[in-house]
This record gives structure tokens, C-alpha cells and sequence, in this order.
């Protein structure tokens, strides 16, 4: 019974009964290892004592099995995003394929830009301001080449950003992503091909979804703030990281970049599209192509059949707000 203890570990430090479902395992063993002293409530679910901890590293030990350390996170935040992480792992097969999924991953934003220096707002209606940054259009002079015809010139990389960052002095900040997701359709063909070396982030021959929470679907504020800022990510990736195949693999099939919003519950989730989506299509323009998506917990627990392949998933089971190959704004 005490192997329910191995649950706990890296971001992963608090557990519910729904969470011990969808992993797998008997959800009344929590409240016997509560019984026992070796997790206490916290955060609406259970984290490990420090009898829970000595036991989980003794089991660990004696299997052979390697453990992350703990995360110092709020138990509250991690219970959601562990919820996340569960639901969106069953919610597509992604058979023969990659599915990585890492909790509050942190993405380095060069330049760090937000407020008034990031986006505009007018009646509602936003749009990003940051490809005007002075800081911005140094950075795109400096780093010129992107696209396909990148391939053919050196690749900026770690070094080249650390010296523009010390020549110009811009300002560097980090994004946390509540959960993020590689995904490889093929992982057979592709596990034994070669990426850049400068590919930090792995995100090359992957298709990437930025899972941002959203606690108040009436701030919008911060989701266009949040959304920005991995728009400033991928274009360090697009012309510092990996230049040339930051949207096209190395077979020349397009990887896709989406930023998948998510709420609590659909009532949440319907504001949140409606704010959002007017702005939607100028909200993606400065980093197509990019997909901006929508779902929430409760239309995640609503999946009962997972579907085949994350695009299956993403034609049927999520909203679009904006997406680079379809005009879907719905404002006058």
C-alpha cells in the first residue's frame, strides 16, 4: 500500500482521489497513508509527512527506481496542474508517437516585455505592440535569418543571445507554463535523427502546446500577457535557437505551436473565448503560425473515449479561438 507513496515526486507533490484514479491506482489508500501519518491534507488534496518522504525514498532505494526531488510548490497549484497533466494524458491515444509532458516548465522571454510595452487595449479589443519594441526590431536586425532559407547559415544560439543581451542590455525575464506538451507523431522514424545542438529547448521535430491556467476568464489581461510572452519565446526560437526548423521538421512536415487556454469549468471557459476571441486573429498575427485554443477540467473529464492522435483531439474536442489557417474572428 505504501507504493502509492512513489506517486509523489518532482511537481507532482500533491495528490487527490481523482488524480490516484486517472493514474491508475486505488484512490481510498490515500486516506490510509493519511491514517498512518504519511501524508497530511493540503491544498484541497494530500502531500507526503516527513514519514511519508522517508518512506517513499526507502521504497525508491530498495526498487531501484529513481525519483525527482520534490518541488517547492504550492500544493494548491500543483493538485490543478497535476489534474491537467492526467486528463490531457488521456485524452488522446498518440499511438507510436511522443508524449512528453512537463509541470511549470519556465521558458526564458528575451526581451521581457509586458503592460503597455506588450500589447494595446481599446474597447476591449487587443493588439500586440511588441514587434514595434525598439528591442524587439534590434533583435530581428541582429538575428535576420529565419524560415527554411535559415538552414544554410550558422545558428546564433546560447552565445549569440548572451552577447546581444549584453551589447543591447535587454531587459530578461522567465514565463512559468502550467503544463507543456511535445508531441512526435512518428517517434520511431524520428528518435534516431539528428537535431541541433543549439535545439535547448527540444523543440525541434516536436509539435508544441503551451498550457497557460486561467483563473479568472474576465482578466484577460493577463492571458493576452502570458500569450505574448511565449510569442516572445518562440521568436528567440525562430531566429536564435533554431533558426530553419522551428516550424518545419527535418522531413519538411510542419510542427505546430498552440497555446491551449484552460479554465475550470465551461461557464468559465465561454467567457473567456468571447473576450477573447474578437482580438483573436491580431492576437496570433506577430507569431504565425500559432494556434490559440481553449478547453477546460470539466470538458477534459467529459472525454470518456481518448481520442486516436493529438489532432484528432484538437479538431474535435477543443475551442478555437484563432488559428493561422482559418479567419474565425467572430467581431463586427
Amino acid at each position: 500500500m505504501t507504493h502509492l507513496t512513489l506517486l509523489f515526486e518532482g511537481e507532482a507533490i500533491c495528490w487527490d482521489e481523482e488524480t490516484v484514479l486517472l493514474a491508475g491506482n486505488e484512490p481510498d489508500k490515500l486516506d490510509t497513508l493519511g491514517k498512518q501519518g504519511l501524508l497530511r491534507p493540503a491544498g484541497g488534496g494530500m502531500i507526503l509527512t516527513e514519514e511519508g518522504l522517508a518512506e517513499r525514498d526507502k521504497l525508491a532505494s530498495e526498487m531501484g527506481i529513481p525519483l525527482k526531488p520534490m518541488a517547492d510548490t504550492d500544493p494548491a497549484t500543483a493538485l490543478w496542474r497535476n489534474r491537467l497533466n492526467l486528463l490531457l494524458e488521456k485524452a488522446f491515444l498518440g499511438r507510436w508517437g511522443l508524449k512528453e509532458f512537463t509541470m511549470a516548465e519556465r521558458f526564458p522571454v528575451v526581451p521581457y516585455l509586458k503592460g503597455e510595452e506588450l500589447f494595446t487595449e481599446d474597447n476591449g479589443r487587443f493588439r500586440y505592440l511588441w514587434p514595434e519594441h525598439p528591442s524587439v526590431k534590434d533583435l530581428m536586425d541582429t538575428f535576420p535569418f529565419w524560415g527554411v532559407s535559415a538552414r544554410e547559415e550558422p545558428i546564433p544560439g546560447e552565445r549569440g543571445l548572451a552577447d546581444w543581451i549584453e551589447r543591447t542590455g535587454a531587459p530578461t525575464g522567465n514565463l512559468t507554463v502550467d503544463l507543456m506538451l511535445r508531441s512526435g507523431y512518428d517517434f520511431d522514424h524520428y528518435r534516431t535523427t539528428e537535431t541541433t545542438p543549439e535545439d535547448r529547448f527540444r523543440l525541434q521535430n516536436t509539435d508544441r502546446l503551451f498550457c497557460l491556467r486561467v483563473k479568472d476568464p474576465d482578466d484577460l489581461r493577463a492571458a493576452v500577457t502570458a500569450l505574448g510572452q511565449i510569442e516572445l519565446f518562440m521568436l528567440g526560437q525562430r531566429r536564435i535557437y533554431i533558426p530553419g526548423w522551428a516550424d518545419i521538421d527535418t522531413e519538411d512536415q510542419e510542427n505546430w505551436t498552440m497555446v491551449l487556454l484552460v479554465t475550470d469549468n465551461d461557464q468559465q471557459l465561454n467567457r473567456l473565448e468571447s473576450g477573447l476571441k474578437p482580438s483573436g486573429m491580431d492576437l496570433i498575427e506577430p507569431s504565425r503560425p500559432l494556434f490559440l485554443l481553449g478547453t477546460s477540467i470539466e470538458a477534459l473529464r467529459g472525454i470518456k473515449t481518448p481520442k486516436e492522435t493529438i489532432y484528432d483531439w484538437f479538431c474535435d474536442e477543443v475551442r478555437h479561438i484563432a488559428r493561422p489557417d482559418v479567419h474565425i474572428n467572430s467581431a463586427t
